[in-house]
């Protein structure tokens, strides 16, 4: 796959990345739900009232994305579990199929623009319905919602 080819798969990535997002957040009214607890393996989101368990969700930890545009895979952090890091080295993959050695090196300089050409190209490749990011604090954390359940 050269550039040009990566570029126009990511693009579709995208978009289809945004149709998903959209679908899944509306199929389970996820505004819904201000309590919600994830481990890495899970995201479990509960009602306000009883505190009952609603939908849980596997993920994959994709990555975080520092402020000096540092990304580091979920399969090379070394602050997660053994079990996630494993269930994100399907990452890995990417190289052999892209070309891209970037997807093998477990530190990368990624701004934002190349954050929203690689983050969609990694959700379609882990099958992912659905993105979750952690925006409140830094780093940012990247979690690919895998296998919707109730």
């Amino acid at each position: 796959m050269d550039e040009e080819q990566f570029m126009q798969h990511a693009e579709k990535c995208y978009r289809e990345m945004e149709t998903k997002q959209k679908a899944f957040e509306e199929k389970y009214d996820l505004a819904q739900y201000p309590v919600y607890w994830g481990d890495e393996n899970t995201i479990v989101l509960r009602t306000n009232e009883d505190n009952a368990v609603k939908h849980e969700f596997e993920v994959v930890f994709i990555g975080t994305h520092t402020l000096k545009d540092e990304f580091t895979w979920g399969w090379a952090d070394e602050s997660l579990s053994d079990g996630a890091r494993e269930k994100s080295t399907k990452i890995k993959e990417l190289s052999r199929i892209s070309g891209f050695s970037q997807f093998e090196t477990p530190i990368i300089e990624l701004g934002p623009s190349n954050l929203e050409q690689i983050i969609p190209v990694v959700l379609d490749h882990l099958n992912g319905v659905g993105l979750y990011v952690n925006k409140n604090k830094e780093p940012l954390v990247f979690v690919a919602i895998i296998e919707p359940g109730n």
